[in-house]
């Protein structure tokens, strides 16, 4: 038997004992899947994803950390291993290029009860809070947002100090000021190995060609190639990559969700359709939020839901919120932090009942509240 360390950057790994010695990795994991109890699974799926993540094949690791965080929302057994699995899905969307989807995912990790409590999920060491820090930290930083991810990393530093989070903030100085920076950080990657190594080796290999060191940046480059894991840092090394001889990663298309409302209820999920039960309010929730935008909860409440107590229109939006992430299976498709109700901007979202179209009788009858009442009477107009 032995026991499977896969260690990510800002993602430490999860243990698992109990792997047959006789097979290799995935397989064994895949072998796995299906035998374990519902705890055990969860981390074979995490553990599966982190395999795919260094083999470079992000849409496996997606899908493998989606299917775990699943399991941590519907089984009551796998609830406390969340954080953990919200962490690993961000920084499998982040690889592959779903920035936004990555902070949202990574939000969530920190709003955790282990994540506030300063528990250590993986059982690797280190605080599910700076692993949740660091990988909101990597996705702002490779979206474009170095000051973000500074703050991020220091945060993460202060709370508990490590290679990694050295590395990353190395990485927020190397976009910020890199003539300042590059000494520190090829001492730096001289001390770490594996995807730190590659990481700090990209962003030395842009600055060693932007420089004109043609010498230096081939040496560099021969190291930022040995990690498929690190090979998102070339979405910021155009130089580096066209040195290498290849393309720039390509950044998914937006993923795209119709809330759809006149005809047939429910939402167009790229091709998918998902039918939404109900007398419609969490559609009209999403309506509002594309036509208004980020809203306080009581806002939201006071257009689409009517009148109640203040507990019970509460209880209302976060039920409302709750469905369109389990329909989704996106934790971070619709978000409430400090009573703002956003929608994830990396969705391109959109509703038929903003736009008008062929449809029989009342719009939503039984959803009443002041913007439900005026988009149904200029619908009514429009015939």
């Amino acid at each position: 038997m032995l026991s499977l360390q896969l260690p990510l950057d800002w993602a430490e790994p999860v243990r698992l004992a109990a792997l047959p010695a006789d097979l290799g990795a995935l397989d064994a994991l895949h072998a796995l899947r299906a035998g374990v109890n519902v705890r055990e699974r969860v981390q074979v799926l995490l553990c599966l994803s982190a395999t795919h993540l260094h083999r470079g094949e992000g849409g496996l690791a997606v899908r493998w950390a989606d299917e775990a965080l699943a399991l941590t929302r519907s089984q009551r057994l796998a609830r406390d291993l969340r954080g953990e699995a919200l962490v690993w899905a961000a920084t499998a969307a982040r690889v592959e290029g779903s920035y936004a989807s990555a902070q949202a995912l990574a939000d969530a990790a920190l709003r955790t009860r282990a994540a506030q409590s300063g528990s250590d999920q993986g059982g690797a060491g280190t605080p599910l809070r700076v692993r949740a820090l660091l990988a909101r930290a990597a996705a702002r930083r490779l979206s474009g947002d170095p000051w973000g991810s500074l703050s991020d990393t220091h945060a993460a530093q202060e709370e508990r100090c490590t290679q990694a989070g050295e590395v990353a903030v190395t990485l927020v100085w190397m976009a910020l000021d890199p003539a300042s920076t590059a000494s520190r950080a090829a001492t730096l990657a001289g001390q770490v190995s594996g995807a730190l190594r590659a990481r700090l080796a990209w962003t030395l290999a842009e600055h060693a060609l932007r420089g004109g060191a043609q010498e230096e940046a081939r040496r560099w480059l021969k190291e930022a190639l040995a990690s498929p894991f690190a090979q998102e840092e070339a979405r910021t090394c155009p130089l580096a990559v066209s040195a290498a001889g290849g393309v720039l990663p390509p950044t998914p298309a937006a993923r795209t969700v119709q809330v759809l409302t006149l005809t047939r209820r429910g939402l167009l999920d790229g091709l998918r359709f998902v039918p939404v039960p109900g007398d419609g309010r969490m559609l009209a929730v999403l309506a509002f939020l594309i036509d208004a935008g980020p809203s306080h909860w009581e806002r939201l409440a006071d257009a689409v839901l009517g009148t109640g107590s203040r507990e019970a229109l509460y209880g209302q939006v976060r039920h409302h919120l709750s469905v369109t992430r389990q329909v989704l299976g996106h934790p971070g498709a619709i978000t409430s932090r400090q009573g703002l109700v956003t929608l994830d901007p990396g969705i391109h979202w959109s509703c038929d009942a903003l736009t008008g179209g062929p449809h029989s009788g009342a719009w939503l009858p039984n959803v009443h509240g002041w913007w439900v009442d005026e988009r149904r009477a200029a619908l009514a107009v429009q015939g």
